[in-house]
């Protein structure tokens, strides 16, 4: 599980347009500012990557295994 943090808010028809069959057995959802990513086969293997969220959705992005994710925030809240 990856995330991806989107510097901007993407416009609706955008995200609309992303191809949920780009990457065969790699999921995506895109939740306001972020894009949540299931990559059983690794994320070296999926064409799910920052440059085709970037390019499709006209922003930029940043990406975080789940597991640095949730380290963040036990850090973030104390």
């Amino acid at each position: 599980m990856h995330v991806l943090f989107l510097a901007d808010l993407p416009a609706r028809r955008s995200v609309d347009d992303l191809d949920p069959g780009r990457s065969p057995s790699d999921e995506f959802a895109v939740r306001g500012q972020e894009v949540y990513l299931r990559l059983p086969n690794g994320v070296a293997r999926s064409k799910l990557t920052n440059a085709y969220f970037d390019s499709k959705l006209a922003t930029t992005s940043t990406g975080r295994n789940w597991r640095t994710v949730t380290k963040l925030f036990e850090l973030a809240t104390g």
